[in-house]
């Protein structure tokens, strides 16, 4: 299962600065909350990895989730100038700003993967997510991968796909 790393998320990411509310000392905090919660949610059945790296010039952190058995859905979240959400196997991701809803719709996305509500679809370079909350709405993003997606259109993907339907952490 590919994760991925600060290193990784370096060359991957446009630095975008935060709010002004938002210093660095409170998005850790709000990172280290995220991480507690997953260890608490996950517990043994996930392996669960994060850094830091205080040497960089904006704030970079990371955390990985996936799960020690079964067939789980591995997930990762970075804060590099933003908060970057993926899911699933080809990462899918969503980029969100800082402030306090997002931080809770994270919570709300990694809830749903420890406890089995996402769907992955793989179409011909493309894949797609979709995330049902506790309440019964669903979120969904699509990765694209290439030029190649672009160029050619394959009208119906998500429907003929194949189609991963990721089990709880249990």
């Amino acid at each position: 299962m590919a994760t991925i790393g600060v290193a990784a998320a370096r060359h991957m990411l446009t630095r975008v600065t935060s709010g002004p509310d938002w210093d660095e000392r409170e998005i850790l905090a709000r990172f280290d909350d995220l991480e507690l919660l997953l260890r608490s949610i996950a517990g043994e059945n996930a392996s669960i990895s994060s850094s830091r790296d205080p040497d960089s010039n904006g704030i970079v952190a990371d955390l990985t989730m996936e799960p020690r058995v079964g067939d789980g859905c591995p997930a990762y979240v970075v804060a590099f100038g933003e908060l970057v959400v993926g899911v699933g196997q080809t990462n899918c991701r969503i980029e969100l700003e800082y402030s306090d809803q997002n931080f809770r719709l994270v919570k709300r996305i990694l809830g749903a993967v420890v406890d089995g509500r996402v769907t992955e679809t793989f179409g011909i370079h493309r894949s797609r997510v979709v995330i049902t909350f506790e309440d019964g709405k669903t979120m969904s993003f699509t990765d694209l991968d290439g030029c190649l997606s672009l160029l050619v259109p394959q009208p119906g993907w998500h429907r003929w796909g194949r189609r991963l339907h990721y089990a709880p952490y249990v």
